[in-house]
């Protein structure tokens, strides 16, 4: 499969889908990847889990950024990834 095809197929699979769950990465999880961080991860309806690396490779955690639905909100706010020790912390 090329690169191409491949987004093109994660991107139909991900329409119609809901976020039903968004929490930290566990560290056992983080673990598993190698990671000194924990990301935020987005869990679907179906079970799918969306959450940021900071690169296609999956070399470390990263921040999802929020925007606003009107292009001139701008930035609303950011979640980044934790470390592992302050994961359990409560999300607001």
């Amino acid at each position: 499969m090329d690169l191409h095809q491949g987004i093109a197929d994660a991107l139909v699979a991900l329409q119609g889908r809901t976020i039903k769950t968004v929490r930290y990465m566990t560290a056992e999880e983080t673990k598993g990847y190698g990671w000194g961080e924990c990301p935020v991860i987005l869990e679907l309806d179906d079970g799918t889990l969306l959450y940021p690396s900071t690169d296609p490779e999956g070399n470390e955690a990263g921040t999802i950024l929020i925007q606003g639905p009107k292009e001139e909100e701008g930035c609303l706010g950011s979640l980044p990834a934790r470390m592992a020790d302050n994961v359990n912390r409560r999300l607001p």
